[in-house]
């Protein structure tokens, strides 16, 4: 998802696990379907979710791929 252009304009602060989250969200698939995929609770998908919503100070979902797609991490 990240174009050959975009440098990151600063480390990642998402760990592995958040940043793929936020690659399949992005990449339209839901939450029930990232949970039945990785094989793990929709509870575990939103509260991964949260975590990456606060540290990238998002107020949505799609608030936070804006982010992360604007600072070259996706």
């Amino acid at each position: 998802m990240n174009s050959e252009t975009t440098k990151p304009t600063q480390p990642s602060p998402l760990t592995r696990q958040e940043h793929n989250l936020l690659v399949q969200l992005a990449e339209g698939s839901t939450r029930t379907q990232v949970a039945k995929a990785w094989d793990i609770s929709v509870s575990r998908v939103n509260l991964l979710m949260r975590e990456v919503e606060k540290k990238l100070g998002a107020r949505t979902t799609e608030h936070a791929v804006a982010i992360a797609i604007r600072s070259g991490w996706l």
